[in-house]
Formats: C-alpha cells, structure tokens, sequence
C-alpha cells in the first residue's frame, strides 16, 4: 500500500502539472483548473491516512499531553532520512510551508551529528506520519482563523495566546525500492520482510537519536564539549564585543566537517589571540568553551551565541592561525585561489537554490513541468521546419503520436520528482559545507 499510493500520488501530481502545461499553452482556463484540481490528489500519501484520522479522534485535552512526537518510520535498512520539506502537492504548503519543521527537528539533527550519522532530508514520493501531527493548529484554515482571533484580542485589549502546534519530526530509513511497487525484492511488509533484513547499522542509528532527544527533553545536560581538540579540521577566529563597553574578546570557532562525514560538528572557544592583521596571521591559546552547535556554517553558529549573549561580532580575517591548548599545538592556514573563491561563490549559490527547491517543491515540479513542456514543444517545431514529410508523418499518425509525447513528458517528469530533484535538495548541504569550508583556515599535518 505505502509504495502504490507513493507511486500513485507521483502520477497525479505528474500528470495533473502536465495537463495543466498544455491547458495553459491552449488557453484554456476551465481545462486548466480542471487539471490543477488533480494535484491535491496527490497529497493523501503526505500524511499517511491512518495517522490523519487517528490526529482527528483526539481532543483537545490529550492533544495537549502530546509534548513532541516522533514518527519512527521502517528504520532497519536503508539510509537514515530526517525529513525538513514535503512533497508539495498540497496547495497549502505551496505558499505557506512548513518550512522546517522547526527546533524539533534540529533536535534531532544535532543528536545525529554529535554520533556521526548521516543523513539526508528529502524523501522523494511524500513523507510519513509527523506530518499529520504538524497539521495541528497549522493548516490554511487554522491561519486564517487564528489571525481572525488575533485581530480580536487586539481590539479588546487583551493577551492572545495561539493555540498549540505539537513539535514533530521523523526517522526514516529509505533504500532504493525499498518502498517501490516496481522494484521486485525491495519492498516492505510483504512476506520478503523477514528479521533478516533488519540490519545493525542503521537501527543503531536510529536508537543513538533517540536517546540523545529523549534526553534532552527529560531534562537532561547536553554535553559540554563534544569534540577534542586534535578532532576539528576548520577554523575561523572572531572579535566579539564584551558587555558594558568593557574590552572586547576572541571567540576561536572550530568545526568538525572532514568532506566525507559530510556531517558537521561547530565549538566556539574563547581564546587569548595576538593578531597580526596586516600579516593576516594570528596565534590563539584556547580558554573555555563558550557553546557548541551543527550549523553548517560557522559565522551562524557564532552570531547566534553573540546574539544570545547581546554581543556584536566581527570576523578577523587570516591566512595563518596558530592553536595551542597546554603542550598541543595546531596549525590552520588557507590560500584562496582566484578560482577557489569563485567556486566558493558558486557553490553558496547553488546551496541557496536547492534549499529553496525543497522548500517550495510544489512551484519546483510546476516549473520543471513547464520547463519539459516548452523543450518538446520547441523540438518539435524545429524537427517539423526542418521535414516536412516528418510532419505529415507526425500528425497522420497523431492518435499514438500525441500520446506518446504526453507518456514521455509524464515519464520524465516523474524521474525528475522520484529521484533527481531529492538528490538536487539534499545536495545543499553538502554545497553549502564545502563553500564555507573554503573560506574557512583548514588544519594542517604537524
């Protein structure tokens, strides 16, 4: 059922985008809303039915219990997904998403890069159950109603208080097919689901997440320093301001992000520095830590530590920073080649686009659609200029013709939504992490 509806809700999408495309081409608006009618089709596979009618039974008092949910979704193979973005059919999430899906969730990516998991965040063909507990409080109607009680408040002259969202998020373990009507030995509940497909790997994983956030939600101390020292491989040095005007300080932000872990690990120490701004070099001995945290980049990790603390902040730029800690010493350098730093631009680009595709996938696949249309439609005007015996061909056999063109279309628009596009979104990280990389001091062999 999961991977015929997921194969389903493609198509509908698929198709009504498509259909859609040609009624716009046409001009023809009734034929065009008809087509986007098919869309919202597609989004029962968004919210997994069950889920959906189980979030609807419960009352009001039980939603309030609820204090996070975790939907932890076939975890023993595969590679390990903690969703940020939907499937965008949903016309909702089209122009008002959920974007991500909140502190929730970065709860459990900071559990996932303090154990070295990786993961990726977009799921191709939907997501899984957190979505029906997301839409608490949060759907088109519940904004519109919201904003109406806010205005209200606001006329009596009275406190409003919103009503509650559920945090929520998802661990998900996804192969190639595992879930897929069409890959034969690769799907699950069948009766090729046996214990012998639940491997070690990614079920650790999994129960190493969860166990940092039930901690952390129980109360519990995050770490305090989660990386040694000789661990870090990158490393920026900042002038923060001190409170009261006093002297400012330096902040050393180091970041664990060897390329292949693809994973990050930031700690922001204080330091003692003498700089030399004109050399661009700098020696540090490194003091206590001040916070630690998995943004990707480092300047967001340290503004958000500076602005907690009501600081301002300022990068001190080097070619050379030396480290010490007791009798350690590191060594940091950089040297930007004029192409380098264009592809560093580049690359923060590109992170910037296909974050944006995950966010807004609806407006990504609508576009994409349009994009196909207009290149077989362009190929084909070039194909008929050029032989006209190939369009008499073309139109006198235009009831196979014709839909042969719209199966294309639907077939590659349908690659594009089940496997390029997934792969484009959760290339950002891995876009961004290596631009800042590159602007960052890397370690090198003592």
């Amino acid at each position: 059922e999961c991977g015929l509806v997921g194969l389903l809700s493609q198509l509908l999408l698929a198709g009504g985008l498509i259909a859609a495309i040609q009624a716009w081409q046409q001009g023809s608006w009734l034929y065009l809303a008809a087509a986007l009618a098919l869309c919202p089709l597609a989004s029962y596979r968004f919210g997994v039915s069950g889920s959906r009618e189980y979030v609807r039974a419960l009352g009001p008092d039980e939603l309030r219990h609820l204090r996070a949910v975790v939907s932890v979704d076939s975890v023993g193979e595969g590679r390990m997904f903690i969703p940020r973005s939907t499937l965008g059919a949903d016309f909702i999430r089209a122009l008002i998403p959920f974007g991500d899906y909140e502190a929730f969730t970065d709860l459990l990516e900071e559990g996932a890069h303090l154990h070295g998991v990786k993961y990726n965040n977009y799921i191709a063909g939907g997501t899984t159950d957190h979505v029906s507990f997301l839409e608490v409080n949060n759907g088109l109607w519940a904004r519109g109603k919201e904003t109406l009680r806010r205005g209200w408040a606001w006329l009596a002259g009275r406190r409003y208080q919103p009503p509650r969202q559920i945090p929520a998020s998802a661990l998900v373990a996804m192969l190639p097919g595992k879930a897929s009507p069409v890959v034969f030995g690769g799907k699950i509940h069948t009766p090729a689901d046996v214990p012998e497909r639940v491997y070690v790997e990614p079920l650790q994983e999994a129960l190493l997440i969860l166990d940092y956030v039930f901690h952390i939600l129980e109360g519990g101390a995050r770490v305090r320093e989660p990386r040694e020292l000789d661990e870090f491989h990158y490393a920026r040095l900042y002038e923060v301001s001190s409170p009261r005007g006093a002297r400012s300080e330096f902040w050393l932000a180091l970041k664990d992000a060897l390329e292949p872990n693809r994973r990050n690990l930031n700690a922001i120490y204080r330091a003692d520095a003498q700089v030399d701004e004109v050399k661009k070099e700098a020696t540090v001995a490194v003091r206590e830590i001040v916070g630690w945290g998995v943004d990707t980049r480092l300047r967001d990790e340290v503004r958000e530590l500076a602005a907690a603390r009501g600081r301002d902040w300022r990068r001190v730029r080097l070619d050379r920073l030396a480290v010490s800690v007791g009798e350690r010493q590191f060594l940091f350098a950089r040297h930007l080649t004029p192409g380098q730093q264009l592809r560093r631009y580049g690359m923060r680009a590109l992170a910037w686009i296909e974050r944006q595709m995950g966010r807004y996938s609806f407006i990504t696949f609508f576009l994409l659609a349009f994009g196909i249309a207009q290149a077989i439609s362009r190929a084909l005007n070039f194909a008929f200029a050029g032989s006209f015996a190939f369009q008499t061909w073309f139109f006198d056999w235009q009831f196979l013709t014709l839909p042969a063109v719209l199966l294309a279309q639907l077939v590659l628009l349908v690659r594009l939504m089940a496997r390029d596009v997934p792969t484009w979104i959760d290339n950002h990280y891995r876009h961004e992490n290596r631009a800042d990389n590159l602007g960052s001091l890397r370690r090198l062999p003592v």
